[in-house]
C-alpha cells in the first residue's frame, strides 16, 4: 500500500546522475515512480540486446509476444521472488532523513526463459513504490496485449485507475474574427471542408446545425458566438496587426495543432481551446 494523493513520476531511457538521486529521494518521500527501459542502476542495467518474448505476470497471466529489453536482472522460478541480480532492499531516506527502505520483488518474467523483466520496489505504508519495467511500451502502438499489461501495472501497483475511463465528449468550434469581412474573406478562399492530416475541419454556415463532432471530424460554426468565450474582451485586449485577428475557438479538443497543421491557412490564424 502506498500513501494516497502522493505524486507520480516517470523515467525513460538513461537518467542523469542527479535525476537518479532525485528519483530515489522522491521514493523516500512516498512518491510513486514508473521507469521503463532505463540503462543505469538502480532503475535498470546496461542492455545486452532487445528481444521478443511473452511476459508472465500477476497471477500467472501471460501476455503474448512483445518487445523487451534484456537487462540482466536474472532468472527466477516464481513471481514475487527476489531478483538475483538486484539488491533485495534499496536504501533511501525521506526529506527528514528517516530511512524508508524499498523491498524489491519480481512482478513479471519472460515465459520462455523466466528472466526478470518487471520489478516492484515497495516502501510499505509510509514509503514510496516504483515499477521498473523492461517492456518497450513505446513500440507497442495499439497492441492490445501490451496495453493490458500497462493498465495492470498502473492500476494495481501505482494506484492509477485506468479501467473506468470516460470517453471524450467532442465539442464544436467557432470561427471568430475582429470583423465579418475578415471571416467572409477567409471562407471564400478556403473549401468548406479542410482535410488536415489528423482531422477534417468542416465550416458550418450561419443558421445550420451541422454534423456532430467526432474524433476525426471537427465542425466549426461561422458567425456564431460561443458561450464560454468573450469575443469582445478578447479583441479589446489584443494588440497585434495579424496574429489572432482570425481564430477558431473550442471548449475541448485534443490539440489545436490538429486544426492548424496541414493546409496553409491565413497568415496570423490562431486556434484557442478553453
Amino acid at each position: 500500500m502506498v500513501k494516497k494523493n502522493c505524486p507520480i513520476g516517470c523515467l525513460r531511457a538513461d537518467p542523469k546522475p542527479k535525476s537518479r538521486e532525485t528519483s530515489i529521494h522522491f521514493l523516500g518521500d512516498g512518491g510513486r515512480l514508473f521507469a521503463w527501459c532505463c540503462e543505469t542502476p538502480p532503475f535498470g542495467l546496461p542492455a545486452y540486446n532487445d528481444v521478443n518474448g511473452s511476459v508472465v505476470y500477476g497471477s500467472s497471466q501471460t501476455q503474448p509476444l512483445m518487445s523487451l529489453r534484456n537487462c540482466g536482472w536474472g532468472t527466477v522460478k516464481d513471481l514475487n521472488s527476489v531478483p538475483p541480480n538486484f539488491p533485495k532492499v534499496l536504501e533511501t531516506n525521506n526529506s527528514e532523513g528517516i530511512p524508508r527502505p524499498l523491498t524489491a520483488t519480481v512482478f513479471g518474467k519472460t515465459a520462455e526463459m523466466s528472466e526478470s523483466v518487471i520489478l516492484i520496489l515497495d516502501g510499505g505504508a509510509l514509503g514510496g513504490k516504483a515499477v521498473l519495467s523492461q517492456v518497450h511500451f513505446e513500440d507497442s502502438g495499439k497492441d492490445e496485449s501490451t496495453a493490458t499489461l500497462l493498465t495492470t501495472i498502473l492500476n494495481q501497483n501505482l494506484g492509477l485507475n485506468c479501467l473506468n475511463i470516460k470517453a471524450p465528449e467532442y465539442e464544436i468550434g467557432f470561427l471568430l474574427g475582429d470583423d465579418d469581412k475578415r471571416i467572409e474573406k477567409f471562407l471564400s478562399s478556403n473549401p468548406p471542408r479542410l482535410e488536415q492530416p489528423k482531422l477534417v475541419v468542416e465550416f458550418v454556415p450561419r443558421g445550420e446545425q451541422g454534423p456532430k463532432p467526432t474524433h476525426d471530424l471537427f465542425p466549426v460554426h461561422c458567425f456564431e458566438e460561443p458561450k464560454n468565450f468573450s469575443t469582445a474582451n478578447y479583441f479589446r485586449d489584443l494588440h497585434t496587426r495579424d496574429l489572432g485577428r482570425l481564430l477558431i475557438y473550442t471548449d475541448v479538443i485534443s490539440t489545436v495543432m490538429d486544426v492548424l497543421k496541414g493546409n496553409t491557412l491565413t497568415h496570423g490564424f490562431t486556434g484557442i481551446a478553453r
